[in-house]
C-alpha cells in the first residue's frame, strides 16, 4: 500500500514511463496535470488560475462571493473548501475518465485516489487557503460597494442616472443589491398615468409627489424628506407602499411603526436597523402609536 511519503513526482512518473506506451497523449498531459497538485502551492495555482477565484475576495477579514450580478458576504472557510475539493475531485474525474481504456489503469488511478484522499486534510486545506488568501485579498473593496449612487442595479445592466441610459454592468460597478427583475424600455405610461391619478386626484399634489418619488431613485440626492400620508382609511397609502416595494425592491425597507417613538439611546451606537438604512431609497414606516415623534431620530437619519 502506498503511503503519503510515497506519493511524490518520482513515483508519478515512473507509473507514466510503464504506461506511456498504452496512453494516448491526451491521457498523459491528463496525468501530469494531476501530478501538479502534489502541493499546496500548485493546488492553490489551479485555483487562481481558474474563472471561480474571479468571483472571491477577501476584504478586511470578511469573504465576498460574486453570485450573478451581486458580491454577497459569505462563510468563509466552508465555501473555499468545499470549491476546493470540488476542483480536485473534478481534476481527479477527468484525469480517470481519459485513462480508463489504458491496460492496468487501475493501478495508476489507485496512487491517484490515495492523493485525493491527502488532499481532503485539514492541513492541505488550511496551507491551500494560506496561499489563496494573499492573492484575492483586496481591503479596499468594502469601501467601494455599494458606492456608486448614481446606477441602479437590475439582472440584465444598470441604469445610470449620471448618463441617463441603461448599459451593461462594468467590472467597477461593485453592487451587493439588485433589483429582483430585467430592465426593459416602455413609453406606454396610461396605467401608471391612470392609478396616480386616482390616487392623487389634485393634479398639483400628485405632480409634486410624482417628483418625490422619482428623487429616490437617485441616492447622491440629499436624504431629508420625510413624507407623511395623511387620511382615512382605504385611501391608496398601502397601494403606493406596496407599489414602491415591488418596484425598488431590495432598496427599500419598512421600520416598525416605533421606530421613530424609541428611547434616543437605542440609536446611539451600532444599530442593525441603522445600518439597512445605509443603502436604501426608501423607507416605510407604519403610523405610530402615540402622537408624537422623537426628532432627534428624525435629524439622525435625514442628516446621517
Amino acid at each position: 500500500m502506498l503511503t503519503s511519503a510515497e506519493i511524490n513526482s518520482s513515483t508519478w512518473l515512473d507509473l507514466l514511463e510503464v504506461f506511456s506506451e498504452y496512453m494516448p497523449a491526451n491521457c498523459i498531459e491528463a496525468c501530469k496535470d494531476f501530478i501538479e497538485f502534489r502541493c499546496s502551492s500548485s493546488l492553490a495555482d489551479v485555483f487562481l488560475q481558474s474563472e471561480d477565484c474571479k468571483k472571491f475576495i477577501i476584504s478586511n477579514e470578511n469573504m465576498y462571493v460574486k453570485e450573478g450580478v451581486t458580491y454577497k458576504r459569505v462563510i468563509k472557510s466552508k465555501t473555499f473548501n468545499d470549491l476546493v475539493l470540488f476542483m480536485i475531485s473534478s481534476k481527479f474525474n477527468y484525469a480517470k475518465n481519459l485513462i480508463k481504456s489504458v491496460p492496468r489503469y487501475n493501478r495508476l488511478t489507485k496512487v491517484m485516489g490515495m492523493f485525493l484522499q491527502l488532499t481532503r486534510g485539514r492541513n492541505m486545506q488550511a496551507n491551500v487557503l494560506s496561499h489563496i488568501r494573499t492573492s484575492v485579498t483586496d481591503n479596499s473593496f468594502e469601501s467601494k460597494l455599494d458606492k456608486n449612487t448614481k446606477i441602479i442595479p437590475f439582472l440584465n445592466g444598470v441604469y445610470d442616472l449620471s448618463i441617463n441610459a441603461f448599459r451593461n454592468y462594468l467590472e467597477n460597478d461593485l453592487c451587493s443589491f439588485c433589483i429582483q427583475y430585467e430592465y426593459s424600455e416602455c413609453n406606454d405610461f396610461e396605467l401608471i398615468e391612470s392609478i396616480f391619478s386616482d390616487l392623487f386626484q389634485n393634479p398639483e399634489e400628485r405632480e409634486y409627489t410624482l417628483s418625490v418619488l422619482a428623487s429616490l431613485l437617485d441616492s447622491s440626492l440629499p436624504n431629508d424628506n420625510l413624507i407623511i400620508f395623511k387620511g382615512h382609511g382605504s385611501n391608496g397609502k398601502s397601494l403606493l407602499v406596496r407599489l414602491l416595494s415591488k418596484t425598488l425592491g431590495p432598496f427599500s425597507t419598512s421600520l416598525s411603526s416605533s421606530f421613530f417613538n424609541q428611547d434616543p439611546t437605542v440609536t446611539n451606537g451600532p444599530s442593525p436597523t441603522m445600518s439597512d438604512l445605509e443603502f436604501k431609497k426608501v423607507a416605510f414606516v407604519a403610523e405610530p402609536s402615540i402622537n408624537s415623534l422623537k426628532t432627534n431620530i428624525i435629524k439622525k437619519i435625514m442628516w446621517k
